[in-house]
């Protein structure tokens, strides 16, 4: 890895407080108003799935890397944010990045079966009903033959998960979102839960990890702000209507800070220990996020929504 820095780009702090790079920290909102897309079945290709999941019947996968940034997030051509189905070049990339963090701060342990492979056991079944969001950073390295070369180097990732059922069903073989397994096997969701969760789970989207190595943390450039409004951006393309997430509870207070909330959660179920910290699985409104932030929080509803990362300074 090269140590030569990026070509001055501007640096923003990161919208979260240093605290965990997991568990589920939702990095999502979505404008309700796009016809769901087809609901996948879970024996679906990667191909098909990325077809599902990009709401275009028959895409080629190879489609999905190409999909442009807004263009405030283009000011910066030294940043990118690419997204990445099951399968696809740049997956197993961020596997390792997830678990690598994951692992450095001891919430998981080596596969038993396969302890070279880098993954998250806890999210095998989930991978073919993923989506990563990735960045990148651009960095200029020097070969041993004094020749420059342009590369891009992965800085932090963002699991979605898309999943064709809001609970698995194992003697179906139907896979679920791993918020609401997980509670819901531990029996901590509330009765009502539902009533925060659209029924159809085409509409829904899972904020499953998020991870950031520690060394490229307190230079971010707004990492976690990119992210957040390209999983934005594409769940509003897709029609999504809620999301769920597992958030640790120190997060979670920050972001529902009543004078500048970031998100309108809404707990569906108790506080448990959760990959290594106490965390609380949330649903949220997508369609009245935007609304409020507007009110409460115009600066990250500039973030988030428009993609003006230059606005952090304003929060």
């Amino acid at each position: 890895m090269s140590t030569i820095a990026p070509q001055s780009p501007e640096e923003v702090p990161d919208p979260q407080p240093d605290r965990t790079p997991l568990g589920g920290v939702l990095s999502t909102v979505i404008l309700e108003g796009l016809d769901a897309y087809p609901q996948p079945d879970s024996s679906a290709t990667p191909a098909e799935l990325v077809a599902v999941t990009e709401g275009v019947p028959n895409r080629p996968s190879e489609e999905i890397d190409a999909m442009p940034d807004s263009p405030e997030m283009q000011e910066n051509p030294n940043v990118r944010v690419k997204r990445v189905a099951y399968g696809q070049p740049g997956f197993s990339e961020a596997q390792r990045m997830e678990y690598e963090v994951f692992r450095s701060e001891g919430y998981t342990d080596k596969d038993p079966t396969d302890p070279e492979k880098p993954r998250l056991v806890e999210y095998e079944s989930r991978d073919p009903y993923s989506i990563y969001n990735l960045l990148e950073v651009r960095k200029e390295v020097t070969r041993r033959d004094g020749s420059k070369e342009d590369v891009w180097e992965l800085r932090s990732v963002l699991r979605e998960i898309h999943a064709p059922a809001l609970l698995s069903d194992k003697k179906k073989g139907v896979v679920g979102f791993k918020t609401t397994d997980d509670y819901e096997e531990a029996g901590k969701l509330f009765e009502d839960w539902r009533l925060h969760v659209d029924s159809d789970p085409r509409n829904v989207i899972e904020i499953g990890t998020a991870a950031t190595p520690k060394k490229f943390r307190h230079k971010s450039l707004g990492y976690g702000a990119r992210l957040y409004h390209s999983s934005f951006k594409n769940a509003d393309e897709m029609g999504k209507k809620t999301c769920i997430a597992s958030i640790d509870d120190g997060l979670l207070a920050y972001y529902v800070n009543p004078e500048k909330p970031l998100f309108n959660f809404v707990p569906i179920g108790e506080s448990l220990l959760y990959m290594g910290s106490p965390t609380t699985p949330v649903a949220c409104d997508i369609a009245a996020l935007p609304g409020m932030l507007k009110e409460k929080n115009p600066a990250f509803y500039d973030v988030l929504v428009k993609g003006k990362i230059e606005r952090l300074n304003d929060m």
